[in-house]
């Protein structure tokens, strides 16, 4: 998608006016399938007609009474409900922001499960299974009640779910605007990490298939009864729509396993973080005790008393290398972590194709519902062919993706396994070397500059492809919908215009189609204008922009004027801390591994005078501040080199 038209759609999403349009064309959509459901449920033993009997309810003083009731509220609960922020200072708009999305779900829940179930049951009928229609309203009302339960849980989840996400990236950036941190420090920071529980995460697997479930039947059962066809077409679209039905379960499952590895993600690059903070200091001094022996290591001699240093200095270099491939190991595996929850499998590519193929059949199938419709105005039978056309192309949309996902991740991933030759902490390696050899490099090289850009390359992954297909797929499906919704919101509205034919069934009058012709383009208009404001236009559901006034400046952090100040309040839902990772001591004697500190007893026996003769201990430079705009969040800051001993100082010791 090109710049322009991202920024008409981010321009659309700020000005809001396009979520207001949608709202009230979808409250009026949804007013008149909420009361055709009640009169189908009430007649769905009957043989009378639903259509006609709503015709001729909306023309008794008491039915337009209650249509316009429910229309007026639901038109301006949604047009409200969608213009309004649930962010905003104002409470009102606050509460109908957040009321709005979970009453539409009691709507969309109820009437998508009863169309579900009496699909089902017809192709069940034809089939040749039990007639079991006498249990169609029991069925539908009971698990319409689940569904509902099910769609409002599901969403305070997810809503609070972002809200972690959130808080994670809020804690990131205070993190790494942080100089330093001590370890009290990190093991607060890490009580404040937000995690999903177990069980959440085990529930929301459950709710997600059952959504799908009910899905499957209303999307994909109910387009084989557009047009009758022969007994063995009918029976491969029996097929057709169980694959679909198979699939949509399968990519919802991936989906919330996608939205909780996000969530790791974001607790993945904080643990990355932290373990940067507490372990790049105790790096940069092991480097520098290193640049101190190569130093003194360049000055010795062939002596019987300088081979004995030469001999005490290597064992103590031995060591230090050791506790710096320790540390090593201990970032590489937080960003080999990172890099795994970033990388897509290719399972995960399958189900990734999958979902941008029933996204495709989506289109499809609401182009086709959208036929039928416009047929329907003009007495015109639905062509089977057409149908039979529809329903393969679906198929062929599925296979497509999913092969087109498992080529771009095969792709993606040959160049990961070249990327990670050259990995961000292969540079430690090269700074071991220069030390070690003692070449006049050694002089040149500014160890904090160096490792702060080694740990900041770390915090750098590259992610699998994204695409954009299902954004626009729901564009496309949005327009076509919008065609079927103005038909059937100018029968709602213009009711009595509709005339009656002989077998007592009504039609719209020619005037009636006119006006038809012009709500279906504004509904479709309007829909697809705002399915491409809501993907293009806003922040997705995974990505949090981090307000520059949540984010703690921390040029002064620790001090005794920011212990007042609150941390991120912490979101209950029985977070997994994971363990702290110990943190070495600065003192060359007492140093040791991240894991398991180094007994004294294994320490080289080096007088202390003649170990500080060497490494003395490091002075606390000066920081100048530093001013951050909203795209320097999440790189570190960079203090200024502190001075190392000069090789006259060293001798001067000695």
């Amino acid at each position: 998608m090109d710049t322009k038209s991202r920024r008409m759609a981010k321009r659309l999403h700020d000005l809001r006016l396009i979520y207001a349009l949608y709202g009230a064309l979808d409250g009026l959509s949804n007013s008149y399938s909420f009361l055709k459901y009640w009169i189908d449920l009430a007649l769905t033993n009957s043989d009378l007609s639903s259509s006609d009997v709503m015709h001729e309810l909306l023309l008794t003083p008491a039915g337009i009474a209650v249509a316009a009731t429910e229309s007026i509220t639901l038109i301006t609960l949604a047009m409200l409900g969608n213009y309004f922020d649930d962010k905003d200072k104002n409470r009102f708009k606050r509460y109908i922001a957040t009321v709005w999305p979970y009453l539409r779900d009691v709507i969309k829940g109820s009437k998508n499960t009863y169309k579900g179930l009496r699909s089902t049951l017809q192709m069940m009928n034809v089939l040749g299974g039990p007639d079991l229609n006498s249990m169609l309203v029991p069925a539908s009302l009971c698990l319409g009640a689940v569904a509902i339960l099910n769609r409002l849980w599901m969403r305070r989840m997810q809503k609070n779910r972002k809200d972690m996400m959130k808080a994670n990236a809020v804690l990131l950036a205070k993190i790494q605007d942080a100089h330093q941190l001590t370890e009290e420090e990190c093991l607060r920071y890490r009580k404040q990490l937000q995690l999903q529980s177990k069980n959440t995460r085990i529930a929301a697997f459950g709710s997600v298939a059952l959504g799908a479930v009910i899905d499957s039947l209303y999307l994909f059962v109910g387009t084989m009864f557009l047009a009758p066809v022969a007994w063995p077409l009918f029976v491969m679209m029996v097929a057709f729509s169980a694959i679909y039905a198979v699939s949509l379960i399968a990519t919802r499952l991936y989906e919330e396993y996608d939205y909780q590895r996000k969530l790791l993600i974001t607790e993945a690059k904080v643990e990355l973080a932290l373990s940067n903070k507490e372990l790049g200091p105790q790096i940069v001094e092991l480097l520098r005790e290193l640049q101190g022996i190569s130093k003194q290591l360049a000055k010795l001699s062939d002596s019987k008393e300088d081979l004995l240093i030469r001999a005490d200095l290597e064992e103590l270099q031995t060591q230090i290398l050791q506790e710096l491939d320790e540390k090593k190991g201990v970032l590489n595996a937080k960003r080999q972590r990172l890099q795994s929850l970033s990388t897509l499998s290719y399972s995960s590519a399958l189900l990734v194709g999958a979902k941008n193929g029933l996204a495709a059949y989506s289109a499809v199938a609401s182009l086709l519902f959208t036929t039928a419709t416009i047929l329907l105005l003009t007495s015109t039978p639905f062509p089977p062919l057409l149908l039979i056309v529809g329903v393969s192309l679906g198929m062929a949309c599925l296979l497509g993706f999913i092969i087109h996902s498992l080529i771009k991740n095969y792709i993606h991933n040959s160049r990961q396994k070249k990327k990670q030759e050259h990995e961000p902490y292969e540079r430690l390696e090269d700074i071991l070397k220069t030390l070690k050899s003692g070449i006049p490099d050694v002089e040149e090289l500014n160890l904090d500059v160096e490792i702060d850009s080694i740990l900041e390359n770390g915090m750098v992954v590259d992610p699998s492809p994204q695409f954009f297909f299902q954004e626009w797929f729901e564009v496309v499906r949005s327009f076509f919908s919008g065609l079927g919704k103005g038909s059937k919101s100018v029968d709602y509205t213009m009711n009595p215009f509709q005339e009656r034919d002989e077998q007592g069934h009504y039609h719209d009058t020619p005037i009636m189609l006119g006006v038809t012709v012009f709500s279906s383009l504004v509904y479709s208009l309007a829909l697809a204008l705002n399915a491409l404001t809501r993907g293009f236009g806003r922040t997705p559901p995974d990505q949090v922009d981090v307000p520059a006034k949540d984010v703690k400046k921390s040029a002064s952090f620790g001090r005794e004027e920011d212990k007042d100040q609150p941390d991120i309040e912490p979101y209950i839902d029985e977070p997994e801390l994971l363990p702290l990772v110990p943190s070495a001591d600065s003192s060359i004697r007492e140093s040791g591994p991240a894991s398991e500190p180094t007994p004294d007893s294994q320490r080289p026996k080096i007088p202390r005078s003649f170990s500080l003769s060497f490494f003395p201990p490091l002075a606390t430079s000066k920081t100048s501040k530093k001013t951050y705009s909203k795209d320097d969040i999440g790189i570190g800051m960079k203090p200024k080199q502190v001075d190392v001993v000069s090789s006259n100082t060293i001798r001067g010791l000695m």
